[in-house]
This record gives C-alpha cells, sequence and structure tokens, in this order.
C-alpha cells in the first residue's frame, strides 16, 4: 500500500461519524510523503520544527484554530489535521510505521513501546 493510498483510504475514511477534513504525512525533513488534495500549506512545516520534538514519541500541538496530532517515530512523523472529535477524552489508537520505500508496516500498540 502506498503513502498516498493509506492518506485517501484510512486517514480520511469515516471513523464512528466523525471525519478527518485533511492529513498529510510529512517526513522529519518537511518532505511530504502524502497528503490530502485540500491541506492547508503550514507554515512551520520544517527541519528544525521537527528535529526539536524528535524525542517525543507523540505530541499535541494546538495552532492556528487546528489541533495536530504529530506521531513520531525513527524518521517519519505523521500530521492529521483538523479532527473534529479527539476519539472521546484523547483515547487514541497508538501505532508504529515502518517505511520502506513507498510501502509500510503497521503495529497496533498499547503503549509507546513500539516492537518495529
Amino acid at each position: 500500500m502506498s503513502w498516498q493510498t493509506y492518506v485517501d483510504e484510512h486517514l480520511l475514511c469515516d471513523i464512528e461519524g466523525n471525519q478527518l477534513t485533511s492529513a498529510a504525512i510529512i517526513g522529519q525533513d518537511g518532505s511530504v510523503w502524502a497528503q490530502s488534495s485540500n491541506f492547508p500549506q503550514v507554515p512551520f512545516f520544517n527541519y528544525h520544527f521537527f528535529s526539536s520534538l524528535s524525542f517525543f514519541f507523540y505530541y499535541f500541538i494546538f495552532f492556528m484554530g487546528y489541533v495536530v496530532i504529530v506521531f513520531l517515530y525513527l524518521w517519519f512523523v505523521i500530521i492529521v489535521i483538523k479532527l473534529q472529535i479527539l476519539m472521546s477524552y484523547f483515547q487514541i489508537f497508538l501505532f508504529c510505521i515502518e517505511k520502506n520505500n513507498q510501502f509500510f508496516e503497521e503495529e497496533k500498540v498499547c503503549n509507546p513501546n513500539c516492537k518495529i
């Protein structure tokens, strides 16, 4: 599965009556791996921003009226913009993804101790 397919079919899908308005997968260097067609240009996508957060597995940022969830693991970051409801009281499924060219492997976990 390509990164673009993951954005289109998994991040933008309906989840219990809620849906993201836009989503993207951005590398820590600021490069765009995949994004929805209406993903906004957000000014903090740069290497220094991501490298300053690289010691976190996940991080919540509230910025310009958007709710941004940043999942960090090794050399990738997933940005999810404008989640309407954050799975009742921030109960979010954490997951690890390992980049392998244009494909990925996903492992759902209960805590940030990834095995990948």
